[in-house]
């Protein structure tokens, strides 16, 4: 009779200094989402075909964070963190659903492919992976249907504009990040 080794599966493991990493880049972006959740309440009733333009502050994180510290979960960690930050001063827990929201969202594709792909064309994957479903969420919980059709079609082409430019921001910020020496221990 042959004994056979428990099956074991690999741990995903953050040193301090990854958990650090990414909870000053989440603290960052709760930060910037304060005022920015805000103005979005008087964009989304004043202008609401720019609503786009308030997306920017939830997809940087997780953009950033993904390109620091190319690990499993680093974009959910970043968006939790960004989150919770935010709570106190917005009124509510509407932005950390929406940080967790787009964090998994950017990590789907990630998941999708086992992390085995990494880079420019990884992320604008995941742009139009997020693009595709933030659109469906703001036709369904904004009431699009009560909007003319070319604003509709203005606001989710602009949505997927504002997220594809917001991709390449936060890949540039995080070369700049890296350039400045902050990345993972090998």
């Amino acid at each position: 009779m042959t004994e056979t080794a428990p099956a074991t599966r690999a741990r995903i493991r953050f040193d301090t200094r990854t958990l650090l990493t990414l909870a000053a880049i989440g603290a960052a972006a709760g930060v910037v989402v304060i005022p920015t959740a805000w103005a979005a309440q008087v964009l989304w009733a004043a202008i609401p075909v720019l609503y786009g333009l308030a997306v920017v502050p939830y997809v940087l994180p997780g953009v950033i964070a993904q390109a620091v510290v190319p690990q499993p979960g680093s974009a959910l960690i970043t968006g939790l963190v960004a989150g919770l930050i935010s709570i106190p001063f917005v009124g509510g827990v509407g932005p950390l659903t929406l940080f967790v929201f787009v964090a998994v969202l950017q990590e789907l594709p990630s998941l999708v492919t086992a992390w085995r792909f990494r880079g420019i064309g990884m992320a604008l994957v995941t742009a139009l992976v997020l693009s595709a479903a933030y659109a469906a969420y703001w036709a369904v919980t904004l009431n699009a249907e009560a909007f003319a059709g070319w604003v509709r079609i203005t606001a989710i082409a602009l949505l997927v504009v504002t997220i594809l430019l917001s991709t390449l921001l936060g890949l540039a910020i995080a070369a700049g990040l890296r350039r400045a020496g902050i990345r993972p221990r090998r």
